[in-house]
């Protein structure tokens, strides 16, 4: 998602679609 995109501190709900900055999205 865009917010795991932009912040680490939401990536726990959008980093997993985000581009690996987001918690979940790694």
């Amino acid at each position: 998602g865009q917010l795991g995109h932009f912040l680490q501190i939401n990536g726990d709900i959008s980093g997993n679609e985000g581009d690996g900055k987001g918690n979940l999205g790694h």
